[in-house]
């Protein structure tokens, strides 16, 4: 079964930048990702991104208003 969502951690390597992939559920899971390792303070960038984004998709008729 498709994971909902991709996690992307770009993470500072010895002969470059390392891209690990998870595929989770929750938005949340990311957390645990991260804490669980490897070292937070390597980290160069985290991008998450729908899995399977549909045809059809969705588009917003009124503008998002930052929280």
């Amino acid at each position: 079964m498709q994971k909902r969502w991709t996690l992307s951690i770009t993470y500072r390597g010895e002969v470059g930048p390392v891209v690990v992939d998870h595929d989770i559920d929750e938005i949340s899971e990311a957390h645990d990702i991260v804490e669980c390792g490897p070292d937070w303070n390597a980290i160069m960038d985290i991008t998450i991104q729908l899995s399977d984004v549909s045809e059809e998709g969705v588009t917003l008729q009124s503008p998002i208003q930052p929280i």
